[in-house]
């Protein structure tokens, strides 16, 4: 087995951890729902929601995507090339998904006040879904390509 096929078995295992720790605040935060007010409990399992996000995020680009252009020998100069490929393989309808996905992940890790992050929460949960999805069609990409 290459080295490369290794590196990429490991992230892809970061990934998949990374994508359960989301499930897990997804379900309980979908299920709080969006609302004027939140209690402390409320607020703390939606912060951990947008860190796990912004976290599955970062692994999905830098350790997933990246892994993969260099399985199959792409160029991985430009982080925006790497995002139209996730697009080519199916992994997302569109690239501007993943680059509006990636902007959430740079607006949230940068606030600071309560209301602004608030204010997040409605796409937070949309863009969750939807990156468990994507972790799903990833994952089918890689058994048939027998990368895992």
């Amino acid at each position: 087995m290459s080295k490369n096929i290794e590196i990429f078995k490991e992230n892809f295992e970061i990934f998949a951890k990374t994508i359960n720790w989301l499930d897990i605040s997804y379900k309980k935060c979908n299920k709080t729902g969006i609302k004027n007010k939140y209690t402390k409990n409320e607020l703390e399992a939606f912060e951990a929601l947008c860190a796990r996000f912004g976290r599955s995020i970062d692994v999905f680009i830098n350790k997933f995507l990246r892994g993969l252009d260099i399985l199959e020998l792409e160029n991985i100069e430009t982080k925006l090339d790497i995002v139209f490929r996730a697009e080519k393989r199916g992994f997302v309808d569109s690239a501007d998904d993943l680059i509006a996905m990636k902007d959430l992940r740079n607006e949230i890790v940068l606030e600071y006040l309560e209301d602004s992050i608030i204010s997040k929460f409605d796409e937070v949960l949309k863009y969750s879904l939807q990156m468990l999805m994507i972790y799903d069609k990833a994952k089918k990409y890689c058994l048939k390509k027998e990368y895992i």
